[in-house]
């Protein structure tokens, strides 16, 4: 198993305890940018920002300092299309991705058009419940459309991903797959996923105990603990494209079939990527 990326709170003690290991910093101010940049150093492997923010990606102040280092930014909407498109020559030499909350409706047409204009960017899932029909259309465009875009997450990461009958947790892509990302606060409590830090469902506690997590029983029963679906034999247990969303909308599955049916058809574009196009060259951030 490869080394544990660590998400964390721009906190610089805490920081600076997590010397020689991979972080993500999370955000909800664009102005920490730079004294995240400050305070990092050779020490740390930072891997990203992770920028949360209610404000619309038109009004975010980029800068040439982001130039150095991938940042991934969720914000709800994207505001202003004339302010936004003056900022399209520094955005295109940034390595960042810009995801949009599936709560907006505007937001599926504009994520084709961020693609479109070459911008990384993606759909990050807010409150249930999710428009699966827009979802869907979305999807085919991003894998679908022979006309030159960049990629739409998280169905690029799928689709790039998929491999027979093996499991592809797209939950990668936000840094929420405990198989590769965990989660600490300031007080050095660890939780598998961001809602599990929220909810205070910790793992372990102090930064001392991150070497030995892997191989802790609590850790090893969480990351198991998808065998269950199969026990309990609810409605997640018979779709067939289980292994792309593992259940992770299994209360509204047990409603319709909005999910089942996307994700089927998600499954089935990763079978036409697979077959349509090389995996040569591939890459997470656009460069």
């Amino acid at each position: 198993m490869s080394e544990l990326i660590l998400v964390c709170p721009y906190h610089k003690p805490l920081i600076d305890k997590l010397r020689q290991r991979a972080i993500v910093i999370r955000t909800n101010d664009c102005n920490l940018i730079r004294p995240i940049l400050h305070t990092v150093n050779k020490s740390n492997k930072l891997h990203a920002i992770k920028i949360e923010t209610d404000t619309p990606a038109s009004k975010i102040p980029f800068d040439d300092d982001w130039k150095r280092i991938p940042i991934a930014l969720y914000t709800s909407r994207l505001g202003s299309f004339k302010a936004f498109v003056h900022k399209l020559a520094l955005l295109r030499q940034l390595n960042i991705k810009i995801f949009l909350s599936s709560g907006e409706e505007e937001n599926y047409l504009n994520l084709c058009i961020l693609s479109s204009l070459r911008i990384a960017c993606g759909v990050y899932f807010s409150e249930p419940p999710v428009n699966w029909e827009r979802m869907n259309d979305l999807m085919h465009y991003a894998v679908y459309s022979r006309t030159i875009h960049a990629p739409i997450e998280p169905f690029y990461y799928v689709v790039s991903n998929f491999e027979g009958e093996k499991q592809v947790d797209y939950a990668s892509v936000y840094f929420d797959n405990p198989l590769r990302y965990i989660h600490i606060n300031e007080k050095e409590q660890i939780a598998a996923t961001s809602k599990d830090l929220e909810a205070c469902s910790y793992l372990a506690e102090g930064v001392s105990s991150i070497d030995s997590l892997e191989t802790s029983t609590q850790y090893r029963k969480y990351i198991n603990n998808w065998q269950d679906f199969f026990i309990e034999r609810r409605a997640c247990s018979f779709c067939p494209a289980w292994r792309i969303c593992m259940g992770k909308f299994r209360e509204e599955a047990e409603q319709n079939e909005g999910c089942r049916v996307f994700f089927r058809d998600l499954m089935d574009a990763a079978d036409y990527y697979r077959l349509q196009f090389s995996q040569d060259g591939k890459k997470v951030w656009q460069s």
